[in-house]
């Protein structure tokens, strides 16, 4: 794969010595913020940031992107360390029996939006087409790291592993999302019990429980070792929990101003409906009281003008005396 050489970092293919926790700020979140920094996969972009920081894997596939949570953070770490690693999304943006009612919205059009204005100066492009489709367009052996994330029933995972898994490198690895217990629309995914089904046969195996689950299998027991015996225990749950509680914090405040608000709304509709009956009132005094000038219109039309001038005065005379 041709791929363009400019002042960013090569890719050594080796790992620094000691594992480099990172503090980054997701650009796309200032873009898209709901619907990146609240996903379920949110939970996993720091460990994903570090893992493409540290390990640098010069090829990169992820197989499901939907508005690029995981995309973005890839592209991030890549655009932060200056690689020179190549990104591949492929999705049909169709979605699938988990998210398809989310596709009511332009899905691919807001993820070419981000790319567009926070990562365009990274080795990056979006493959709209099928996953078979794509695999056709990588050397075995090329892809440093594989995200499966597309459909979750447990015939479409296996299927992309399948497919997909020659293209792996040697010094590789795959990192499956949904692979905890959580339920979704009720039931457990597919892709949790297919995982439970790979680790028993691959044992080079990591595995997050939180954020719907992140498994990740290694083809490399070097760079497994070094990824398992690098990383703090619970590193990056205490980040999850950490961004729950700043969530709900802010879910907090939401609550208390929507309920300001219904109360601010509540009391201006009661206003408007007090004005409405006020302006009724009005309407009906000004009917009666047109309908009094009409009635002396009439009278008058009846009296000769010299009269009518005597009337008229001497009728206001006599109720103001």
């Amino acid at each position: 794969m041709d791929r363009e050489r400019d002042s960013k970092t090569e890719i050594s293919g080796t790992c620094p010595d000691t594992w480099i926790c990172h503090d980054p700020v997701f650009a796309c979140d200032a873009v898209n913020p709901d619907l990146l920094e609240f996903s379920p996969w949110s939970g996993h972009r720091r460990f994903a940031y570090d893992y493409v920081r540290n390990v640098r894997p010069a090829v990169i596939a992820e197989l499901g992107t939907f508005y690029g949570c995981s995309a973005f953070a890839f592209q991030q770490a890549i655009l932060d360390g200056g690689l020179d690693t190549v990104f591949t999304a492929v999705d049909t943006w169709q979605g699938d029996a988990f998210t398809r009612e989310d596709y009511r919205e332009p899905v691919r059009e807001a993820y070419e939006e981000v790319q567009r204005t926070c990562y365009a100066d990274v080795h990056a492009r979006s493959l709209c087409m099928r996953f078979d489709e794509a695999a056709g367009l990588f050397p075995d052996g090329s892809v440093d790291l594989l995200h499966i994330d597309g459909s979750h029933r447990y015939e479409d995972v296996s299927h992309d592993y399948r497919t997909w898994k020659d293209k792996i490198s040697p010094r590789g690895a795959v990192f499956f999302h949904d692979v905890g217990r959580d339920l979704l629309l009720g039931r457990e995914t597919g892709s949790s019990r297919f995982w439970r089904e790979l680790k028993r046969d691959h044992p080079l195996t990591l595995e997050f429980s939180f954020s719907c689950g992140l498994g990740i299998l290694f083809t490399d027991r070097e760079l497994y070792t070094y990824v398992r015996d690098s990383i703090r225990p619970g590193l990056y749950q205490q980040y999850v929990n950490l961004q729950d509680t700043i969530s709900k914090d802010r879910l907090r405040r939401q609550h208390f101003e929507l309920r300001s608000l219904r109360r601010q709304k509540q009391f201006l509709e009661e206003s408007v409906q007090a004005l409405e009956g006020e302006i009724g009132r009005y309407r009906e005094t000004v009917s009666r009281k047109d309908a009094w000038i009409g009635q002396l219109e009439q009278q008058a039309a009846g009296v000769p003008e010299t009269e009518q001038g005597r009337l008229f005065h001497g009728g206001w005379r006599r109720r103001g005396s």
